[in-house]
């Protein structure tokens, strides 16, 4: 393993697998979109309905990453990706009854998490592809969004729409990877 290439193993490329199977990422990019515009535009849902919305993203993005799995060469980044999605959105199906601190902390814990496994993923590609910087700053953001979410936890509505804004953002993000690797 290289100085410069940190998680690198040899023989194993990232790049030929996610060029083809870059919809994935489109697809969990355009899931993410969905799900912040239909928050955006439904301002004031019931926590129920907050509570569904929430835990079907999750739990989508969470399948999604674990598909990921078998088409992958080092398949443990996608494992944690889609675990981790899979126990947030159990969290919130199995304890519906949580407060909307309990969930924004949910949140805030999951973006966390899959921040740095997105980190670990674009360090996986050691520079290999140009969209691997994108990744990494996906990564960064998502975990520092949600470290700003569980350093200051508000009113569960009003940081729905932060969340919804930032779920828009990060799934263009992942619609620009998807584009990018398919190219």
């Amino acid at each position: 393993m290289g100085a410069s290439r940190p998680f690198i193993e040899t023989g194993h490329d990232l790049q030929p697998v996610l060029a083809q199977y870059w919809w994935v990422l489109f697809l969990r990019g355009a899931l993410a979109v969905a799900f912040g515009i239909i928050t955006l535009a439904w301002p004031n849902p019931s926590l129920a309905v907050i509570l569904v919305f929430v835990a079907t993203w999750f739990f989508v993005d969470g399948v999604v990453g674990l598909l990921q799995s078998f088409t992958s060469a080092q398949r443990w980044p996608h494992i944690l990706d889609g675990s981790l999605s899979i126990t947030a959105a159990a969290v919130v199906i199995f304890y519906p009854g949580i407060a909307g601190l309990a969930l924004t902390l949910t949140i805030a814990f999951w973006l966390i998490a899959k921040g740095m496994a997105q980190v670990l993923i674009a360090f996986r590609f050691g520079g290999t592809h140009t969209a691997a910087w994108l990744l990494g700053v996906v990564g960064v953001a998502s975990a520092a969004f949600g470290t700003f979410l569980a350093h200051d936890p508000a009113d569960a509505l009003g940081t729905m729409k932060l969340i919804a804004g930032f779920a828009v953002l990060l799934g263009l993000s992942f619609v620009a990877l998807g584009w990018w690797f398919e190219r």
